[in-house]
Parts: structure tokens; sequence; C-alpha cells
């Protein structure tokens, strides 16, 4: 993953499954390096200082990471309002004969 990401400074989210590992790399050198815009969930900002797999982690509570937890949409029903708290926040999302509206 050496320079996977470097030079993407309009780079702003990197969703990732909870299975997302990178115990195994051996060269993860400027992965994120000049991601000057990216930012992980809880906020964690880019930091020149931090730009290999060190950060390849969800953000978290506690837990600096620069990528973001990827959650699959449910579908509800049709014509029907789903509602759920997203960190912190109320997502609302309407469904129409089967079809997310938004």
């Amino acid at each position: 993953m050496y320079q996977m990401f470097k030079g993407a400074s309009n780079l702003e989210i990197i969703y990732v499954n909870e299975d997302f590992d990178t115990t195994s790399l051996t060269n993860s050198g400027e992965m994120f390096q000049n991601c000057t815009s990216l930012m992980g969930d809880k906020g964690t900002t880019y930091n020149s200082s931090h730009v290999d797999a060190a950060y390849a982690k969800i953000d978290r509570n506690g837990t600096s990471g620069y990528l973001s937890l990827y959650i699959k949409p449910v579908k509800i029903a049709n014509n029907d309002v789903g509602e759920f708290y997203w960190n912190g926040s109320l997502v609302r999302s309407l469904y129409f004969n089967g079809t997310q509206l938004f």
C-alpha cells in the first residue's frame, strides 16, 4: 500500500467495513501523503506526521484514524420513512415504490 493515496488532496472520505485489516502490510510509507482533505468518522483530520498505515483504521472514540465505517443501507419498506442515528445525527431515508429517494 506504499503511496496508495499519495497526492489525493481532494479525497475526503474512505469507507471500509469492520473487517478492514492492515496488520500484514510490509510497506505503507507515504500512504496518505498530502491527503489534506481527508477526515475520519469522528473528525480526525489529515496530519502530515501520520501518513502511513498507523492511521489506516476506522476513526472511533479513543482511536484516531482516517477511515470511516461503511454501513450498508437497509431498505425499510415501500412508501416508508426509515430513521436512525449515525454519529449523533438523525438520518432519514424515504422510500417510494421500493426506491430510496433520499
